[in-house]
């Protein structure tokens, strides 16, 4: 079974497909976990819209499944009520993740604060607090979470 789509990652300006490129993505069916994958994202045609698409190894038709999508500093993000079948699927119904989760743990808060201010105008292809992946902690970082400060991910 297939699962591919496009996930718009807000705040991506710097580059076409975020530094980290691998999304997860967790299949659950009610409250239990079944499958995590590990998707790597392509460039979308648009800036900040990406591509995905996975192989699972889920093999009952079905549902309703929630499908959870994170990727690296941003926040998690759940499609409801997602039927599967045999073959091809497309999870077409994401919304937008929300940029901000430096630490990486689906909420935005002090801890991600202290990671950019402690690489305030650092340059580089993996610096923590690089939110819009232009290879420099800075304003446009700050503003991207100060937007999301507080949220939590699904």
């Amino acid at each position: 079974m297939n699962i591919a789509g496009d996930i718009n990652l807000l705040g991506l300006t710097g580059r076409q497909v975020p530094y980290d490129a691998n999304l997860t993505i967790e299949i659950y069916s009610g409250a239990t976990l079944i499958e995590t994958l590990t998707a790597t994202m392509t460039y979308g045609g648009t800036q900040g819209i990406c591509h995905y698409s996975t192989t699972c190894a889920v093999t009952t038709s079905g549902g309703p499944y929630t499908v959870k999508f994170k990727a690296y500093h941003w926040l998690k993000k759940a499609v409801t009520g997602v039927t599967l079948v045999a073959g091809d699927n497309t999870v077409s119904s994401i919304n937008s993740l929300k940029n901000g989760d430096v630490d990486n743990n689906n909420q935005i808060g002090n801890n991600d604060y202290a990671l950019m201010r402690g690489n305030w105008l650092k340059n580089g292809d993996s610096v923590k607090g690089d939110l819009n992946d232009d290879g420099q902690v800075g304003n446009t970082d700050f503003t991207i979470m100060r937007a999301n400060w507080l949220l939590n991910g699904d």
